[in-house]
C-alpha cells in the first residue's frame, strides 16, 4: 500500500512534465532530421580527430591551468564577427607601431682637443 501511494504521487508529478516535454519533442524532430546528414559527413572525420587528441589534450590542460575561467568556446571563437553595420571587424588588438630609425650615412666626427 505505501508503494502504491508513492507510485500515484510520482505519477501525478510526472503528468505536468509530460505535457511540457511534448512540444519540445515535436520541436526536436525537424532538428533531428537536419542533423542526420551532418552526422554522416562528420563520421569519416572521427578517426582523424581521435588521432589529434594526444596533441590537443596537453594544450587544453595547460590552458585550463593558465586561465580556469576561460571556456573552450572562447578559444575557438576568435574569428572576427561582422559588427552592427555589417562590416567585418577585427578583434580588438593592440598593434605595435612601426619604429623607424634614421641612420646618418656620415658617422659623427668626434672632436678631439689638442
Amino acid at each position: 500500500e505505501p508503494l502504491r501511494t508513492k507510485a500515484e504521487s510520482l505519477k501525478s508529478e510526472a503528468e505536468p512534465l509530460r505535457h511540457e516535454s511534448e512540444p519540445l519533442r515535436t520541436d526536436a524532430e525537424p532538428l533531428r532530421s537536419e542533423a542526420e546528414p551532418l552526422s554522416s559527413e562528420t563520421e569519416p572525420l572521427r578517426p582523424e580527430l581521435e588521432s589529434l587528441r594526444p596533441e590537443v589534450d596537453p594544450v587544453r590542460q595547460v590552458l585550463q591551468e593558465v586561465d580556469p575561467t576561460r571556456q573552450e568556446a572562447d578559444v575557438i571563437s576568435q574569428e572576427p564577427e561582422p559588427d552592427r553595420h555589417g562590416i567585418e571587424s577585427e578583434p580588438n588588438r593592440l598593434e605595435p607601431e612601426p619604429i623607424s630609425i634614421e641612420v646618418d650615412p656620415e658617422p659623427a666626427k668626434q672632436e678631439t682637443e689638442p
